[in-house]
């Protein structure tokens, strides 16, 4: 049956291994990768919160935290067309449109968010600066350079569209921490935990989880590094209990 939902040359469905959940993806320009797993592990909310995805591609991670905390209101912004039909697609191969609203536009935009309407917002935004992406494939450009967005403009986005004391979860790069920070200050967003993760225990950290709380009080706990791998390249306890959480 979830064959019908395929379209195009290179498309599969994959099974996430949580309420049933199924996921369309292209092998070629939109799979979700570690990231998304791991921000939805880090996202803290209820089931009734109301949350916004910022940049939502083909759809991983409003479908993730429907399967994680049963969040029945959620709304997945992704500017590039064949991304956003996609994750149209996995909304429906789930039969979850009651629940996921897909959008496809630029969020940059005042029509696209409701200014404070949101309880969460979620974001792996674009990490690189323009120029730095050796990607050949415009999606997969698009989805790592700030050529369509900056980090200010994302974040300036994810406070406007939030209500006061709202929640932001993001994944980010750990070598733009400093501008991270200041940019979450400057548009009042409190920054209160951050969690490096690391390939290894002996590597360098490649990625960052942080939450920030609009119109938060100060005070930033700092959260062990979470280590994807033994030396062996095994993944670790935690990893394995995050993949089979998600």
């Amino acid at each position: 049956m979830s064959e019908q939902w395929l379209r195009a040359p290179g498309e599969r469905v994959d099974d996430l291994g949580r309420a049933g959940l199924k996921m369309i993806q292209n092998r070629e320009d939109f799979c979700f990768g570690t990231d998304a797993v791991l921000l939805a592990h880090f996202a803290r909310m209820r089931n009734d919160a109301r949350v916004l995805d910022l940049g939502c591609g083909n759809g991983i991670l409003p479908l993730l935290l429907y399967g994680r905390y049963g969040v029945k209101h959620i709304v997945g912004i992704e500017i590039q067309p064949r991304a956003a039909e996609l994750a149209h697609r996995n909304v429906g191969i789930n039969a979850l449109e009651a629940y996921i609203e897909i959008r496809q536009g630029d969020y940059r935009q005042p029509e696209m968010v409701e200014p404070g309407n949101y309880t969460v917002v979620v974001s792996n935004p674009p990490y690189l600066k323009l120029g730095c992406d050796p990607a050949v494939r415009e999606s997969q450009r698009i989805a790592k350079t700030e050529c369509c967005a900056t980090l200010r403009e994302v974040l300036e986005t994810a406070a406007r569209a939030l209500r006061s004391n709202g929640k932001l979860y993001l994944v980010y790069r750990p070598n733009r921490l400093p501008e991270l920070m200041a940019e979450l200050l400057r548009v009042k967003l409190e920054p209160k935990h951050l969690r490096l993760v690391q390939p290894r225990a002996k590597s360098e950290p490649n990625l960052v989880l942080v939450s920030a709380v609009l119109h938060g009080k100060p005070g930033l706990q700092i959260v062990p590094p979470l280590i994807l791998a033994d030396e062996e390249g095994r993944p670790t306890p935690e990893v394995t209990a995050i993949y089979e959480q998600s």
